[in-house]
């Protein structure tokens, strides 16, 4: 053996066993010498080439190269390589590999495809429905390797199908008209219609909704037929300014007036109600009424009050007069 090598088998051989191993794993932990590098960095968006990776250490000016990991594209511009500096450490990585791009899933019909990206790999969309739609399918997809390098959705275009609601009620002595050929999709509508004699009572049209946004419903009750008559009104003291006929149906509206020396109090118009009475009641025409005060005196004063009125409208008015004081 040469003198060195004795040396320094020598100088182990001094220390305690438990003392060689820490400075051997000291030796080893140590930094590469300047000049030199280590194993560079993981990349997200590439791995070394084998030939690089079965490497510890590399000298300065050493170069290691890269190939892209699935779901990334080499781009061209830019060099898939790193080279170790006079420093020890690596030069910075460049874009070399870019993230594939997913294909269009295109329109979603009746709905839209939010996106705060580009639809590139790892990317996210989610899918949301018109008002009155309902989603079928999933919410979301994510850009992601679907076979071999090739990137997809993680989940197919869903459908945005319209909310239905259930054939409407049917209603005694009458019926609904509707132009869907059976499907009542939300915002569609029917109008309801008595049989002759009948009068509508409620709403004519009812509206198909949603309140939880899934399942559709009537926006009300449907309305009722019914036979509705009103006798012609009896104002005493008062008349119609229309011709007087035996009976009234539903929502026919009439007009009063008092006679002459009456006034009315109440409504002038009145109409026939689903009760068969007339709202929002009958009015009555009052007479009117004057009061005359005199006071004795060289110069006596009269006071008369009269009120008058025509249709529902009132008035007062006073008057004096000088009476001689023989009286």
């Amino acid at each position: 053996m040469s003198p060195g090598p004795r040396r320094v088998i020598s100088a182990l051989g001094l220390l305690r066993p438990s003392s060689s191993l820490l400075l051997l794993s000291s030796l080893m932990n140590l930094p590469p010498a300047l000049g030199t590098c280590g194993i560079p960095e993981r990349l997200p968006f590439a791995e070394m080439t084998k030939e690089s990776a079965d490497q510890k250490n590399f000298p300065e000016g050493a170069t290691v190269t890269y190939t892209c990991r699935p779901g990334y594209n080499r781009n061209r511009y830019f060099s898939p390589t790193l080279t170790c500096l006079p420093d020890g450490t690596w030069s910075k990585a460049t874009a070399f590999c870019e993230k594939k791009r997913c294909p269009n899933l295109g329109e979603l019909v009746n709905g839209h495809i939010n996106f705060n990206e580009d639809i590139v790999f790892g990317s996210t969309i989610s899918f949301s429905c018109d008002e009155g739609f309902l989603l079928i399918g999933q919410s979301e997809s994510i850009c992601e390797i679907v076979h071999e390098n090739q990137v997809g959705w993680s989940a197919p275009l869903p459908e945005c199908q319209a909310i239905r609601c259930l054939p409407p009620p049917d209603i005694a002595n009458g019926q609904y008209t509707d132009n869907f050929q059976g499907f009542f999709t939300y915002g569609s509508s029917v109008r309801y219609t008595c049989d002759k004699t009948y009068s509508l009572i409620g709403e004519e049209f009812i509206y198909c909704t949603t309140k939880n946004m899934k399942d559709g419903e009537w926006n009300g009750p449907p309305p009722k037929c019914k036979v509705v008559r009103c006798n012609s009104p009896d104002l005493p003291n008062g008349h119609l300014i229309s011709g007087r006929r035996p009976f009234y149906t539903y929502k026919e509206t009439v007009i009063l007036e008092c006679d002459s020396g009456f006034y009315l109090e109440g409504e002038e118009k009145i109409s026939c109600g689903a009760d068969n009475i007339w709202v929002p009641g009958m009015p009555q025409c009052k007479a009117v009424v004057q009061s005359t005060t005199i006071r004795t005196s060289t110069t006596t004063t009269i006071t008369t009050t009269t009120k008058t009125t025509s249709s529902s409208s009132s008035a007062r008015g006073k008057y004096f007069c000088q009476v001689p004081k023989n009286i």
